[in-house]
């Protein structure tokens, strides 16, 4: 469903039981024009929540600011240019699958604790109005649709003697684009090469389509800027994102 001006977010209405909508939006050239479309659509659609989001230009910038949107995040996009060899030693106590091997089961071992690392860093979880609770299930759910279809590629890092899951990286396509959709290891399994692995086999499979590969990522998440810039990843895109709850 789409508007001039706002696009609805099926999927976290659905899960936060609000009407959710994103309004990103290009340079306002005409302001007064602006203001009096978005106070229309605003009033037709009865929104709830509305996550604005804009490069840094001023006068967007002025808009959110007047309207009385809080700035919560920001977020980077990068697109590999410069591939590395990834040549790791894995650690034995580990292997990775793929969604075809693979079938997730949200009670399973390791799981929440997945959920609470991929989703701690989000522009959601960010709104302290919102609470946590809200961003661990739009993650929860997400997670859940990631192995039911909704990724083009799923690949699982599993702790072999208890089949724990402490990985994941998906992929997905939009507009013709392939992105990294989930990245996320456990944080008491960090610094053993496992998110650098999961990328490569990500790398390794997206060649198979002659495609280019691209991420989204929190601005002010300074360890994943750092891990994607030193895995060749160069940033083409710079934007803010401000949330107003009504």
């Amino acid at each position: 469903m789409r508007s001039s001006l706002f696009d609805i977010d099926a999927f976290v209405s659905k899960v936060l039981n609000k009407k959710v909508a994103k309004l990103s939006i290009p340079e306002i050239k005409d302001i007064r024009n602006f203001k009096q479309l978005y106070k229309e659509e605003l009033i037709d659609h009865k929104l709830e929540i509305v996550v604005g989001i804009t490069n840094v230009f001023v006068e967007n910038i002025k808009f959110f600011e007047d309207e009385k949107y809080k700035l919560i995040s920001s977020k980077s996009l990068y697109c590999l240019e410069k591939e590395k060899d990834y040549v790791a030693n894995f650690p034995s106590e580990f292997e990775v699958l793929t969604n075809d091997d693979y079938i997730l089961d949200l009670s399973s071992s390791g799981v929440f604790e997945l959920i609470e690392e991929i989703g701690k860093t989000s522009h959601y979880c960010k709104n302290l109005e919102l609470g946590k609770n809200a961003c661990r299930s739009i993650y929860k759910e997400w997670l859940k649709n990631t192995f039911d279809g909704y990724s083009e590629k799923v690949f699982v890092v599993l702790e072999k003697s208890e089949k724990k899951i402490v990985g994941i990286l998906s992929l997905k396509k939009n507009q013709d684009k392939i992105f990294i959709d989930l990245l996320g290891v456990h944080s008491n399994c960090r610094r053993l090469g496992l998110a650098s692995i999961l990328l490569g086999k990500a790398i390794e499979w997206v060649k198979t389509l002659n495609e280019d590969l691209y991420v989204y990522t929190q601005g002010e998440n300074i360890s994943a800027n750092r891990f994607y810039q030193k895995n060749g990843f160069i940033i083409k895109n710079f934007k803010l994102i401000y949330h107003k709850i009504f």
